[in-house]
């Protein structure tokens, strides 16, 4: 294999990278691509528009010999092998190239390479995976209907709730109720219904407001802190139940997401604490090594087994090196 393709396709963007094995890489990022909220045919036209794109950006036409797809929303067989068929017929490659799973796995590799550990994904929402000695574990991931716990929507739904307390002119009206509703603009319960219900992405809308849950706990909102905590805290459940069904003598833990990486100054250590609190001994945090859509290729890869996975890894740590914005 000479030419590759990762793909990250999530809620809110896709990523993907081609790589000439020993060569060079290229990137190009296009819209969102959850099949189970955009549907598999626009799910599919993103990451098609991001697989050319970054074969336009590394300046070749040929046809890659592998294209691998770390998909949110791939919630069954159903999904992922129309998905895969569809983006086959977008990109002009033979189905049989492409390659899709779910981004937790992309997202796994992206910390850990071909290691063993945990990662949890704290974006717009939220899962975790994990793999020891050969087995695999996961939980949460199971929507925001349902779950996301510790996710910016979910952080978000708290914030709002606080907003609407005050509104109704509840006696739970705390001080971020108060301090939201004014930073926001809102001055009645329909502006607040119309701004989550009439978004053409409400999902979205309602996760944006986890930026000013965030901006007040460094402000010291007891109440912003105390919303951001107790989502730590749910999450931090799905992570333990992983080690110990995993049966993990070592604890290794990475974080990726949106949501975690623009606040890890509150979020490392309340997750450390609430981690070492279930378990009952000190957890390891492992910081990402490369983009998702790089650990897409280093999880496709190492399923097929391919020769050149360690090859490609050492050239992927170098050209989609990754680190937080500071």
């Amino acid at each position: 294999m000479k030419l590759l393709v990762g793909v990250d396709a999530g809620a809110s963007k896709t990523e993907a990278v081609a790589v000439k094995v020993g060569g060079a890489c290229a990137f190009h990022i296009a819209g969102p691509a959850n099949p189970a909220v955009q549907g598999v045919e626009e799910a599919s036209r993103s990451i098609s528009e991001a697989i050319l794109g970054s074969l336009r950006s590394l300046g070749t036409s040929t046809t890659p010999d592998a294209v691998f797809v770390g998909a949110a929303g791939v919630v069954s067989r159903e999904i992922s092998e129309e998905l895969r068929v569809r983006v086959a017929q977008h990109v002009g490659v033979d189905a049989g190239r492409v390659y899709v799973f779910e981004d937790l796995i992309a997202a796994h590799a992206s910390v850990f390479l071909a290691g063993d550990g945990i990662v949890g994904i704290l974006g717009t929402g939220s899962s975790a995976y994990g793999t020891y000695r050969g087995a695999t574990a996961r939980a949460g991931g199971w929507g925001h209907l349902l779950g996301d716990e510790g996710s910016a929507y979910r952080v978000g739904v708290a914030a709002l709730r606080e907003v609407l307390a005050c509104l109704d002119g509840l006696e739970s009206c705390s001080e971020l109720g108060i301090r939201l509703a004014r930073r926001l603009g809102f001055k009645s319960v329909s502006e607040v219904l119309r701004y989550v219900y009439s978004s053409p992405s409400s999902k979205g809308s309602v996760a944006s407001i986890a930026v000013l849950v965030f901006e007040e706990a460094r402000r010291g909102c007891t109440g912003a802190l105390e919303i951001i905590r107790n989502e730590v805290r749910s999450f931090s459940r799905y992570v333990t139940a992983i080690s110990r069904r995993l049966g993990m003598e070592r604890v290794r833990v990475g974080f990726v997401g949106s949501l975690y990486c623009y606040n890890l100054d509150l979020l490392k250590p309340l997750l450390r604490e609430e981690l070492t609190a279930y378990l009952g001994r000190e957890v390891e945090i492992v910081d990402q090594v490369i983009r998702p859509c790089c650990g897409a290729l280093v999880a496709g890869l190492a399923a097929l087994g391919a020769t050149s996975l360690e090859a490609v890894v050492e050239q992927l740590v170098t050209c989609c090196r990754y680190s937080c914005p500071p």
